[in-house]
């Protein structure tokens, strides 16, 4: 009675009754096929909670002065942000060997999803999250399905020329974006950041994970799954759409 979830954890914890596995990479063989098996099952909104409550239920152990209050509040927050259109039209590339900025058209594939992560230098979590995101990214973009777009929302060409040039290795070998993000940002109705979207072929946003995405790598991959499943055939068949 009165017991907060923190405090259940932590006992539960400390008497050895309640464990939990948060590393994918230090779950038993037996657990990891179970995840496995999981993603190739068609989304019925159970496995997305059942994601859901072990990230929270992983930081809450990881992070004694984090606010569960606060990570609920951002799970409802994703809820509402669900099903609204990205008016994208045009993103700035920046060209590495040139050491220049040019504009270019995105080609959306019918059927293929758009993989969204918008980020700034001057947000710290955005930049201690390039541990997580980058070898996640990295990983992720030879896989046909996708398009990534890795857009930061700094608008000092100078500061990210700078930041280039000296954190290019921590940074996600994928082609880097830069947008105004004053039209984005009413679309999505929350300036939060980091942010990562996944979009289906009319950018339509179709899952939402706000704030970095330690913790929520394998809900981000089930979710690509789910998305993938979903895609209606007649989608595939359409022109491509250009932003």
């Amino acid at each position: 009675m009165g017991m907060s979830l923190r405090s259940f954890l932590k006992e539960k914890s400390s008497s050895g009754s309640f464990h939990l596995s948060i590393a994918a990479s230090a779950l038993m063989p037996k657990m990891r096929q179970k995840i496995l098996a999981r993603r190739s099952i068609e989304a019925s909104g159970c496995s997305v909670w059942t994601a859901t409550l072990n990230f929270i239920l992983s930081l809450s152990l990881l992070s004694p002065c984090l606010d569960a209050g606060a990570v609920l509040e951002n799970l409802k927050l994703e809820r509402t942000i669900l099903n609204r259109t990205i008016p994208i039209r045009k993103l700035s590339w920046f060209d590495h060997h040139e050491q220049l900025w040019r504009e270019q058209v995105i080609d959306i594939r019918p059927g293929q999803i758009v993989l969204l992560h918008l980020w700034a230098v001057e947000c710290k979590p955005c930049i201690e999250e390039l541990r997580t995101l980058t070898p996640l990214l990295n990983g992720l973009r030879d896989d046909r399905r996708l398009q990534i777009l890795f857009v930061t929302e700094t608008q000092d060409r100078r500061i990210l020329a700078n930041f280039f040039r000296t954190n290019l290795a921590a940074l996600p070998a994928v082609p880097h974006y830069q947008i105004n993000p004053i039209e984005l940002r009413r679309a999505i109705g929350t300036s939060a950041m980091p942010i990562t979207l996944l979009l289906d072929a009319d950018l339509t946003i179709r899952q939402t994970f706000l704030g970095p995405l330690h913790g929520r790598r394998e809900e981000l991959l089930d979710a690509i799954d789910r998305l993938e499943a979903l895609q209606p055939l007649a989608r595939r068949d359409r022109p491509r759409v250009r932003l």
